[in-house]
């Protein structure tokens, strides 16, 4: 990036295959400073092991129950 920025971009160019799609690593929910941190916690748990729902179904700390909640309902 021209900005010196080290942030990972987590995208799937045009023509990725599919055992290549989305094989970024994880991310700590401290690490994520999107508007939609709390979604992408959830889709990154749900990539990890979709089988795994008490995974899924756990927020992190610091997360309000009524923000958890909204985000799988929405």
């Amino acid at each position: 990036m021209a900005d010196g920025n080290s942030a990972v971009l987590r995208r799937n160019r045009p023509g990725t295959k599919a055992e290549d799609w989305s094989t970024w690593s994880d991310e700590a929910f401290e690490e994520m400073d999107s508007t939609l941190a709390v979604q992408q916690f959830i889709q990154q748990a749900i990539r990890k092991d979709f089988s795994d729902i008490e995974e899924i179904l756990t927020p992190p700390e610091g997360i309000e129950e009524g923000v958890w909640k909204y985000e799988h309902l929405r």
